[in-house]
């Protein structure tokens, strides 16, 4: 080969270095401005404030999954497939470390003791290559930053937040114990009074608010994310925790040009109970609320009735969204499969204007399964025909008559269409006496995700309706357009 062509071959590669850096660069930047975009980031749907919107356009946010921090998971990226497949589009994230074969977030010295100003790499990467994949999926992913039962019980003796198990401060400079009784639920952690308004302790502050801005160092970068600063935070732990790292987070987040939605989640099932106030009563700290514990050990009637209450009650006060993150119900069924009322409460909350219902992880919930992703599909194959975000909850089960307790339940939009649920089959009437035209009048069973049968009727009438199968079945009645 001449000096000729040597130098020929030489400029060609240099161009087409150039041309793939050039691309790669233009390529990342768009990327880059996809994500940062605010208008595409997930927030306040503008049409109805009830609901999410994402990249512009509103979302029911749906999910179930196995794990309550995927992040961690081997098969993260095959779980997010099996869900986005059913119709998915929502999980939720623990930033915890307590199963066996989890990575911990900060550096394990020879010592065997941890070292809070070293990070383990390999605990942020999956965290990023999380918000990688659920980005990628549209999937929206609620972060919880803390999780009490990482710590509570025996755990807390090998915790790297324990005094005795790292090598920034000793029991003589914090607040911290070595030990805490066995029993989560009467026994105060110190670890959830560190913040000025409380014990003010510095020294675990300063390490908390470190892990905290890591986190969002990570989580910022991405429009597909909301927060929830606690999971189950117990009554026996004062508000101003959770006002505090509300403050922070929106403190920080603003340094950053961004606008994170925060919430604080209450172990209480009782959702007109003084815990929830704290989030209720403060839509200047708080911006959508965590319902979850409404299905804790909420059966029935009084589940859709706590439901309907917050719905008024975010529109009294301003906070609107309410999210479940989590659905209990295996092994709580008083009166059927023990995975019924499970199924039964996501259909609830879809009906009594939740923004988000997912189901809870095997143990407590009934997770991701075959039964869990048919009733995923069916929600989907549901909202096509009817307009869940121009619509509302029949709250007190005003449009329904020949109604027994726990019969059906009802969303609407006037004059439009209806859906009515029944857990467990039935026969109710539907007032359409003041909506005259034909009516379509389809059924679907969410046992199987197939509609199962279509007929026409009147309006200008009440008429009646009666499942032509047994649970988990649902009717639209939808105004044919002449």
């Amino acid at each position: 080969m001449n000096n000729a062509t040597i130098n020929r071959t030489r400029s060609f590669k240099g161009t087409r270095i150039l041309c793939w850096t050039i691309f790669l660069v233009l390529t990342v930047s768009s990327y880059a401005q996809v994500i940062h975009d605010e208008s595409n980031h997930i927030k306040y749907y503008h049409g109805n404030p009830h609901y999410w919107q994402y990249k512009g356009q509103p979302v029911l946010l749906l999910g179930a999954t196995n794990n309550d921090n995927l992040f961690q998971s081997e098969n993260m990226v095959e779980e997010l497939d099996n869900m986005k497949a059913a119709g998915g589009n929502y999980i939720r994230n623990t930033m915890s470390s307590r199963d066996r074969g989890d990575v911990q977030p900060f550096l394990l010295l020879p010592d065997g003791k941890y070292d809070l100003n070293q990070w383990e790499p390999d605990y942020w990467q999956k965290l990023e290559r999380l918000l990688k994949e659920t980005y990628k999926r549209d999937i929206i992913v609620q972060i919880e930053l803390w999780d009490p039962h990482d710590i509570y019980g025996s755990r807390w003796a090998r915790h790297y937040w324990n005094p005795d198990n790292n090598i920034n401060y000793g029991v003589d400079g914090v607040t911290l114990k070595s030990t805490y009784g066995e029993d989560a639920m009467t026994n105060i952690h110190d670890f959830f009074f560190t913040v000025p308004a409380l014990h003010d302790d510095q020294v675990v502050l300063y390490h908390q608010r470190r892990f905290v801005e890591k986190v969002l160092s990570y989580t910022l970068d991405y429009p597909n994310v909301l927060y929830c600063i606690t999971n189950e935070i117990h009554p026996n732990t004062l508000p101003e925790w959770g006002w505090y790292w509300s403050r922070f987070i929106k403190a920080y987040a603003c340094l950053k040009g961004r606008t994170p939605l925060v919430t604080e989640m209450f172990w209480d099932p009782e959702m007109r109970g003084m815990p929830h106030r704290a989030v209720l009563d403060r839509p200047d700290i708080y911006d959508y609320f965590e319902a979850s514990q409404n299905s804790s050990s909420v059966h029935g009637r009084h589940n859709w009735e706590k439901s309907v209450w917050l719905y008024e009650q975010m529109e009294r006060n301003g906070i609107q969204p309410i999210n479940h993150v989590k659905i209990y119900g295996i092994h709580e069924a008083p009166d059927g499969p023990e995975d019924h009322d499970a199924l039964a409460r996501f259909w609830r909350n879809i009906l009594a204007g939740a923004a988000s219902s997912r189901f809870h992880r095997p143990g407590g919930g009934v997770g991701l399964t075959e039964i869990t992703a048919k009733h995923l599909i069916s929600a989907r194959m549901l909202m096509e025909e009817h307009d869940i975000f121009g619509a509302a909850p029949d709250m007190h089960h005003s449009l329904l008559s020949n109604r027994l307790n726990n019969e059906a339940f009802c969303n609407y939009k006037d004059g439009e269409s209806y859906i009515v649920y029944f857990p467990y089959g039935g026969n109710v009437s539907l007032d359409l006496s003041k909506q005259p035209g034909r009516f379509l009048v389809k059924w679907l069973h969410a046992e199987t995700a197939q509609w199962i049968s279509t007929t026409e009727t009147n309006g200008d009438q009440i008429i009646d309706i009666s499942c032509p199968v047994g649970q988990h079945t649902i009717v639209l009645v939808k105004k044919v357009q002449e």
